[in-house]
């Protein structure tokens, strides 16, 4: 099941991981919901594999990427940035 509360990290290269709430709600394939409260995009699911879109402010303004399997209530993936991939996990809350 992919709908409800999210906690998503993403390990960049350098530095701290970053966290993020990603709130995920389904009606067929089309995926809608928040990251970090800001509505993500181009959102679908097939089965337990997700895709989307979030527009981030920090550290700088950009969108990520994001694909993830879910397997119960664990997330792994990757968020694609401009010019890298990271790894994604997350857990559900």
């Amino acid at each position: 099941m992919i709908d409800g509360t999210w906690t998503l990290t993403v390990t960049p290269p350098r530095g701290a991981d970053r966290q993020a709430i990603l709130i995920c709600h389904t009606a067929g394939d089309v995926l809608t919901g928040t990251f970090d409260g800001t509505a993500i995009t181009d959102g679908h699911a097939d089965g337990a594999e997700i895709r989307f879109k979030a527009a981030i402010t920090s550290p700088f303004a950009m969108t990520l990427e994001c694909t993830a399997a879910i397997d119960g209530g664990t997330m792994t993936g990757k968020a694609r940035a401009s010019m890298m991939t990271l790894p994604l996990t997350g857990v559900r809350r």
